[in-house]
């Protein structure tokens, strides 16, 4: 499971630069979506404690990264279990998700109306969160 999730959210920070590069703000929105829908999963695997982006696994460090939340800096210090831990990365991935979300949106917003289906969709999947 862990492999997935990094692998997925490597491939759309990848993309994401591509399309900041190419100056694609739709196809930026678009892979600043599917990474937020990747950070869903990657909670809703956590209620399980999959330990998706925990600390010291695969992919922690970039996610902290692409996410910027703040509140991780004494963790390692603290002694919980592991099944605690994936507990407190599913509301780290929930806020990191709903975070790029409104990136996403607000990105739209600044662009014709030719994005108004993928701001509908988004909208949509922002309501599942």
């Amino acid at each position: 499971v862990e492999a997935l999730f990094f692998n997925g959210q490597n491939c759309l920070l990848e993309a994401s630069e591509i399309m900041e590069e190419l100056n694609d703000p739709v196809g930026f929105a678009e892979m600043t979506a599917g990474m937020a829908q990747l950070w869903y999963c990657a909670a809703s695997a956590n209620t399980t404690g999959c330990n998706v982006f925990v600390p010291h696994s695969r992919g922690h460090e970039e996610f902290e990264a692409a996410a910027e939340l703040a509140g991780t800096e004494n963790f390692d210090v603290l002694d919980i279990s592991p099944q605690l831990q994936s507990s407190a990365w599913t509301v780290r991935l929930s806020l990191g998700s709903l975070k790029l979300l409104q990136q996403a949106l607000e990105t739209l917003e600044e662009v014709s109306d030719e994005a108004s289906p993928l701001a509908v969709r988004l909208l949509r999947d922002l309501g599942k969160v």
